[in-house]
């Protein structure tokens, strides 16, 4: 709080612990010791305590769902450290981003707390919860709260699936406001020291950089926002120092490649996994083409996240689609003439499904509801799409045709995870928060039914349908059976690599899924950034 010093997380043996880093001095101070992971410290005003999160089990890396997205709800809990005694206390089981309010009588940080994640503010000592903000969709996350410095206000991260945005709510109201409306990624809003303006990290300028907009006393945007940071890399985690005149941002180096696991169509490790997709960029997201010669993929290797084409016969990569929106998780028509995808493209403020013919790069908008349309997957026969849509409050399964006609919602029960699958028995298959297993319903309708216990979010098919693999805790590519225990088919020995959405290939010879690893961080310091 007197600006002379600087809180963060860094790695000991593969552990995250916290350290107290004297500006100008030596060598930081480690402040935590033990085998579970330290993240996202905040001082209290008086700089006698310092709040953070604690992972909930040993060796095990705490990080989000997704990137820059929520944490996963029972991952960590809000400690306390008092820098006299180096006294430990935990607070709020289930929580994350603490922040002290100004005057040091309250926490606020996110959790669920039986419900969808929301900013919730309690004493000191953990006690007395009032929930600070709501939302109109269930499918809608508010995560990473910061006070105002005169404690009306909190600014957070509002995050509709791949949308990310900057909020605010009046504490004496609780009326919330979005302050930013447009395709660009926002992440970890901090106010400025006069309250006059919010900094936050943005994918606006190309880059994760440094951003300032200037608001008014209604958190109405007062000027345009001003790029502060430049460069490729991922500028994060601002901290603004108390006289208003520093600003303190880590750097992250990261990507996501798409790699390819040797298997036997019965789900056997033959080879060791290679990349097929890699550059400096995200390409993330990949499906196979029906024939098995092509791979699409989500990509922002030219700027915007579009969708591309990898073929695997010349080792060339097309675009497929262009211009800002966030083009996402394309999935093949059955014939491989068109491509689904989910967009907010269009300077719509909410995602949408949408197709595009790959010979002619076509585009045409499916769904225009002031709704999430997310995850769309064809029908064997090619006639019909399934996706998910927060149109009733939350998320659920709906049915349309391919041009957008005949919507209709199939399932009451809620829907989760990023994948849906409507295989060639004539099911839908998906998750449900309402149900720890695997979910299969009619296209026509009826209950849904549960086939498998205790999957994860991203199954995916063996071509005979008889097995398919899954990622769980980000980590384990593992085999599910219709019968017998699930078995472990890979994982990197490096515990810092993420696996995400593992697909099967037509021929049943190959998986492929997202690699993703950090690639270190440092702190920098800005000195006076420039004021509109």
């Amino acid at each position: 709080p007197d600006g002379g010093a600087v809180v963060y997380s860094g790695d000991v043996g593969g552990i995250r612990k916290l350290f107290v880093k004297r500006i100008g001095g030596p060598e930081a101070e480690q402040l935590t010791v033990g085998d579970r992971d330290d993240v996202q410290p905040a001082w209290s005003p008086d700089g006698r305590q310092i709040v953070f999160v604690r992972a909930r089990e040993p060796r095990r890396r705490i990080e989000p769902g997704d990137v820059f997205a929520a944490y996963e709800s029972d991952a960590g809990d809000v400690w306390s450290i008092d820098l006299a005694s180096h006294r430990e206390e935990r607070l709020v089981e289930n929580a994350f981003y603490p922040d002290f309010s100004p005057d040091g009588r309250s926490i606020a940080v996110d959790a669920s707390r039986g419900g969808p994640r929301r900013i919730w503010i309690m004493d000191v000592h953990g006690l007395n919860p009032q929930q600070a903000t709501t939302d109109s969709s269930e499918a809608v996350a508010h995560i990473a709260p910061r006070w105002s410095p005169d404690g009306r206000r909190i600014v957070y991260q509002r995050i509709e699936r791949t949308r990310f945005d900057v909020a605010v709510v009046d504490l004496a109201s609780r009326q919330s406001i979005t302050v930013t409306r447009d395709v660009y990624r926002k992440i970890n809003p901090v106010w400025a020291r006069d309250g006059h303006a919010i900094y936050y990290s943005s994918d606006a300028g190309g880059g994760m950089n440094v951003w300032r907009l200037p608001i008014d006393e209604a958190s109405r945007p007062s000027a345009p926002a001003q790029q502060l940071t430049s460069g490729a890399g991922q500028d994060l985690q601002v901290a603004v120092a108390p006289d208003g005149n520093r600003l303190v941002y880590a750097t992250l180096h990261q990507n996501a490649d798409l790699w390819r696991l040797p298997v036997t169509p019965q789900g056997a490790v033959v080879g060791v996994p290679e990349p097929l997709v890699a550059t400096t960029r995200e390409d993330s997201r990949g499906e196979w083409s029906p024939d098995g010669r092509q791979v699409a993929f989500n990509s922002d290797r030219a700027g915007p996240m579009n969708v591309w084409i990898h073929s695997l016969a010349t080792g060339t990569n097309r675009q497929v689609t262009s211009g800002p929106g966030g083009d996402f998780q394309p999935s093949w028509s059955p014939d491989g003439r068109l491509l689904a995808f989910f967009s907010s493209r269009g300077g719509q403020t909410e995602t949408d499904i949408w197709t595009v013919d790959i010979g002619t790069g076509v585009l045409s908008q499916l769904t225009r509801n002031r709704s999430i349309d997310i995850n769309p997957f064809f029908s064997p026969d090619g006639r019909d799409i399934v996706f998910q849509s927060d149109a009733s409050g939350r998320l659920e399964l709906w049915l349309m045709r391919t041009d957008g006609s005949s919507l209709r919602q199939l399932t009451r029960i809620g829907a989760t995870g990023h994948f849906v699958r409507w295989r060639a028995d004539g099911f839908i298959y998906f998750r449900s928060p309402s149900s720890t297993g695997l979910l299969r319903v009619s296209p026509t309708g009826g209950e849904p039914r549960v086939v498998a216990a205790d999957v994860g979010s991203h199954m995916s098919f063996s071509p005979d349908g008889e097995r398919y693999v899954d990622v769980k805790g980000h980590k384990v590519l593992s085999l599910y059976a219709k019968r017998g225990a699930p078995r472990k088919l890979f994982e990197f020995e490096d515990a810092e690599v993420r696996i995400d959405y593992p697909v099967w290939s037509p021929d049943g010879r190959s998986l492929l899924f997202d690699r993703f690893r950090p690639n270190g961080g440092d702190l920098w310091m800005l000195q006076r950034p420039p004021a509109n």
